[in-house]
């Protein structure tokens, strides 16, 4: 038994060696995206890894904090125009539908033209024309996208929310302004629910809003809703069910282990934890993962050095 464990412990030590450098890769390579995004989000733009209209990553985390903002499950797909986000305006008769995406271009467009958000003037019931408000992933890429938040949600994320702005929108003055939309998604309790059309929220309930000065800027305004909120998503569930998921394992394992070192072997103290000599050896492996790294990330760029001198 004694060797057995012997190989156990040797087996297991070369394991958290390699999932040392796992570990310090991977620490390196998110604080050099985390680098990138940061020189993105200091003026709210998009930053690289934020959507387009295939469904993929959509977030986005506030500069100089840790609040972030997943949009992904509200990224519209495929090519059913029906498939679009929804907004209905009424005023004084006056009926307005307007289709948007959110992190990529609308799917019913507006003639034929790609923008992220247009707006459809209807009389008896049908169209009688559009006006593109906005592009983010079309002729201009994602640069004519921009987050910001609003509210006091550092201290009450309950109080705002997230906004994302659609720019480049069709000319809407003589002086050259173009039309631009503000998507504006408030933090709420209530859940959207994708089987249903518009995902369940009644589309007579956004607000539309018109700045009054220049009449060039939109505001469409979700009922409050979980994706509003920092630290919602699919992405972040999923996170933090696996974290979860993970702290249950670790505490399962001492526990189950130190009751049945103590009840059955008679352990008692520090003795009872189960596995120490594997656990006391932790540091000490990591550390030799990092050098390890460390040493293959100089070797690296020393090779790379020489064939640019070559």
């Amino acid at each position: 038994t004694q060797s057995t464990w012997g190989r156990s412990c040797m087996g297991m030590k070369r394991t958290m060696r390699w999932l040392g450098v796992l570990c310090f890769t991977l620490a390196w390579h998110n604080a050099l995206a985390g680098s990138d995004e940061d020189d993105d989000d200091e003026d709210g733009k998009v930053p690289s890894g934020g959507g387009g209209g295939s469904g993929g990553e959509c977030e986005w985390t506030a500069p100089g904090s840790s609040r972030t903002y997943d949009l992904s499950g509200m990224v519209r797909t495929g090519t059913d125009p029906a498939n679009d986000w929804k907004a209905e305006e009424d005023i004084q008769g006056f009926k307005f539908d307007y289709y948007f995406n959110i992190c990529g271009d609308s799917i019913k467009g507006c003639n034929n033209h790609h923008a992220s958000a247009s707006q459809y003037q209807i009389f008896g019931g049908t169209s009688a024309g559009c006006i593109p408000l906005g592009e983010a992933w079309s002729e201009n890429g994602k640069k004519n996208a921009k987050w910001s938040e609003f509210g006091n949600v550092a201290n009450d994320p309950m109080s705002g929310g997230v906004i994302l702005k659609y720019s480049n929108g069709q000319v809407c003055s003589t002086g050259g302004e173009k039309f631009s939309l503000s998507i504006k998604i408030p933090c709420g309790t209530a859940k959207r629910d994708p089987g249903k059309p518009n995902d369940g929220l009644d589309p007579k309930k956004f607000v539309v809003e018109q700045d009054s000065a220049s009449g060039c800027e939109y505001t469409i305004t979700f009922p409050a809703i979980e994706d509003g909120c920092p630290g919602s998503g699919q992405g972040s569930s999923w996170g933090w069910i696996f974290i979860a998921c993970f702290l249950l394992g670790v505490a399962a394992y001492f526990g189950i282990g130190i009751f049945f070192r103590m009840k059955k072997l008679g352990y008692t103290g520090r003795d009872a934890i189960p596995h120490l000599e594997f656990w006391e050896s932790i540091p000490g492996l990591v550390v030799d993962g990092i050098k390890f790294t460390t040493e293959q990330c100089r070797h690296a760029w020393e090779k790379i050095q020489e064939h640019r001198r070559s």
